[in-house]
Parts: structure tokens; sequence; C-alpha cells
């Protein structure tokens, strides 16, 4: 889980932010279903690998992003779940009204 804040005022000033605020973070996770499965109708699948070792002499991993996964290795049975809230905290910019110049072509005040 992850709470993501963006602010132009320093974190100190503006206060902290809780995970218990979002509901997203204390919802049930969803319930799947799949009626083959439910009756008995599972797909086996069987694999022979000539060389069953995995071998990785280099990686390099420069950036992974939020719903990211890097995995090297056996992913028979992988169980995963992310829940990330966005905050963006921003003043409103002020509006300025245009300024009609001697062209007639609109021109932006200066605040």
């Amino acid at each position: 889980m992850a709470l993501a804040v963006q602010r132009k005022e320093d974190h100190a000033k503006s206060g902290d932010v809780y995970f218990e605020s979002y509901r997203i973070f204390s919802r049930p996770n969803p319930i799947l279903i799949d009626p083959e499965f439910d009756e008995g109708r599972v797909i086996r699948t069987t694999r022979t690998n000539c060389d069953p070792c995995i071998r990785v002499g280099f990686i390099r991993v420069i950036a992974a992003g939020n719903s990211s996964s890097i995995h090297i290795g056996n992913g028979q049975c992988v169980s995963g779940q992310a829940r990330v809230k966005h905050i963006r905290q921003y003043p409103k910019e002020k509006m300025t009204q245009p300024i009609i110049s001697s062209h007639n072509q609109p021109a932006m005040a200066s605040p």
C-alpha cells in the first residue's frame, strides 16, 4: 500500500496524511468469480524443463513504476495486490483578465 502526496508546501507545515482517511485502504479484497473453477473444471498444465535451473548473469533495473513487478525465478503460484492513492495539493492559480491591445489581439495581464 502506498500514499503518494505531492504538495507545494513543506509536509511539516501542511500536516500529516493518514491511510485511515481513505476508504481504498480498508476495502475488502475483491472476490474472483470463476464458474469453471467452482464446478471443478480446472486446467492442468505439465511442463518438462530439460534444464530446470535459472541462471541470471546480470540485471540492471533503472526504474520500476507503481504497478511494476520484477520477478526472476519460479512463478508457479504468485499473488499480488497494490493499493495506491495519489494526492496532489496545490493552491489554485489566480485567474487574470485579458487586456485588449491596440491590435485587437488579447494579451494576458501580468499578475
